[in-house]
């Protein structure tokens, strides 16, 4: 289950951004919403490593 967390949050603050930016064209929207995405996905994805490492 936790192996979804990183996916998860990426997809809620990616999403956040797109409703938050309606006023730029569709194009522009959808690259900000998948580099956010990818952004918030990796940062949670490596932060969750370090927290894993440092359990152990």
């Amino acid at each position: 289950m936790l192996k979804y967390i990183p996916g998860l949050a990426g997809a809620l603050a990616a999403m956040t951004v797109y409703r938050l930016l309606s006023m730029l064209e569709f194009s522009l929207r959808i690259l900000i919403f998948f580099a956010m995405y990818l952004a918030v996905t990796i940062f949670v994805d490596k932060a969750m490593a370090r927290y894993g490492r440092k359990s152990s």
